[in-house]
């Protein structure tokens, strides 16, 4: 995790024991290799929305993440913290990778917050959170407060 360290501690923990592939976006699936893939691959945005529901202070940002084995990058969302990045999934990514926020956080957002799998993905994320002793609000309500935030 990148800057975890601004995070409630207790909620890093939780989170770091909640990965589930079955969380994994749809369109990283094909990539996701059992026992050779990070835990969170593929979960960037649920679990940037499961960060921002416990720490709505911060800012969710959509962008492309690149590395060398995505050089030309994939879609990649994260948090801010007055300028300070944020990133809970960023171990999925080899060493001297590197984010660029999209410069039209609209395309970049509205698809994948429309997307049917999302609400199933996130649910289980905040399940896994509440095993871990961390209480979640509804996965729609999330998904519908980060569209007023994001103004979609």
């Amino acid at each position: 995790m990148l800057n975890a360290h601004l995070l409630d501690q207790n909620f890093v923990s939780a989170l770091k024991h909640s990965w589930d592939k079955a969380a994994i976006w749809p369109g990283c699936v094909d990539g996701y290799e059992e026992g050779i893939s990070h835990k969170s691959y593929g979960q960037c945005l649920v679990g940037a929305l499961a960060t921002w529901a416990k720490h709505p202070h911060l800012d969710i940002v959509a962008g492309i993440a690149k590395d060398e084995s995505t050089p030309e990058g994939v879609w990649h969302f994260q948090l801010r913290d007055k300028g300070n990045p944020i990133d809970v999934t960023w171990d999925q990514f080899a060493r001297g990778a590197h984010f660029e926020e999209a410069n039209d956080k609209l395309i970049a957002t509205e698809s994948i917050l429309n997307d049917d799998s999302l609400e199933p993905r996130l649910r289980i994320i905040f399940d896994n959170l509440k095993k871990q002793g961390i209480e979640m609000p509804s996965p729609v309500q999330i998904i519908e407060r980060a569209k007023t935030h994001l103004k979609l």
